[in-house]
């Protein structure tokens, strides 16, 4: 750098402690526009920095409430490295510690290139380590690769919708009673005829639809610590969707679990991407109702064909 300086040219990417360790002048420029030229040596990084971000800006580090403090460490990094290979680049993690209590959000703050991005594929087990140590609810993991991180960061409702399904697989096509329900969607007049109880088993489903809406709506205000009567409004919708295009017919008779889940996975992901692509909540509704009448429409085409 200080050959550059001697040549009286040259243009050179610095991080922002080297600017202060190199450079006699800072220009700063906020959206293309000129925000004066300073001196090095009568600025500091948080003068620097909020003339950058055109507010003033507080580098210091916030004391914990006292709540938190008192909750169970659900994350502990202790003396994270980068692997050696990592050591000439920038930015190069070193001696990363910090942990998360239950009830915290933690931010991952900083300019392009202060490691931000690196810091969480290395807790991902994207870019190799040289040491360190990872506890998960104080259990210590080894995560060397994404596939050993995917399973630790599976949330419990979701093991609990597979158990739920796998037990509902079952049910339907190994067990002479549910599979009732297929003869009732086909033809409940000829279901009635050959002996089963369809009043009977129809308030059954009834029953069981409202047990599983009930179990549903405590696991999701448990993982949300709070409850309200408005909680599920319009997740009906989402619910026919995934299921008639997970293969299901709204003339009954037809359906699989494993397709309905498919249908509900399909759906999760194009909800995600509407939200990444910043589509407006009442966009995302209409979207989603599309979907429903395309699906409505294939299914009543396939019918038609099949008789």
């Amino acid at each position: 750098m200080r050959d550059i300086d001697n040549t009286g040219s040259g243009l050179s990417q610095l991080r922002l402690e080297e600017i202060f360790q190199i450079a006699d002048r800072v220009t700063v420029l906020k959206d293309g526009a000129w925000q004066g030229t300073y001196a090095v040596a009568e600025t500091d990084s948080e003068q620097l920095i909020s003339r950058m971000v055109g507010r003033d800006v507080a580098l210091h580090q916030r004391q914990a409430d006292a709540g938190p403090e008192k909750s169970s460490v659900m994350l502990e990094v202790r003396g994270l490295n980068d692997a050696v290979e990592f050591r000439h680049t920038r930015p190069f993690l070193r001696d990363i510690s910090f942990n998360v209590r239950s009830g915290d959000i933690v931010v991952l703050a900083g300019l392009a290139g202060a490691g931000r991005t690196e810091l969480a594929l290395s807790l991902f087990g994207a870019r190799p380590r040289a040491s360190g140590e990872i506890f998960i609810a104080g259990k210590p993991v080894s995560i060397r690769s994404p596939a050993e991180a995917i399973p630790l960061g599976i949330h419990t409702p979701v093991w609990l919708l597979l158990l739920l399904a796998v037990a509902a697989h079952y049910a339907l096509h190994h067990t002479r009673f549910f599979r009732q329900y297929y003869y009732i969607g086909c033809n409940p007049r000829a279901a009635h005829l050959s002996g089963i109880n369809v009043e009977r088993m129809q308030m059954l489903a009834f029953t069981l639809m409202g047990t599983i809406a009930g179990f549903a709506g405590i696991v999701y205000a448990s993982r949300i610590a709070t409850a309200s009567s408005t909680l599920g409004d319009g997740k009906e919708l989402g619910a026919i969707t995934a299921v008639i295009l997970g293969g299901a017919s709204l003339a009954g008779g037809k359906g699989t679990i494993v397709g309905a889940l498919i249908g509900v996975f399909f759906m999760a992901l194009m909800q995600n991407v509407l939200i990444i692509l910043r589509v407006p909540s009442e966009w995302q509704s209409i979207a989603l109702g599309a979907v429903l009448v395309l699906a409505v429409a294939l299914d009543s085409v396939m019918s038609r064909k099949r008789s």
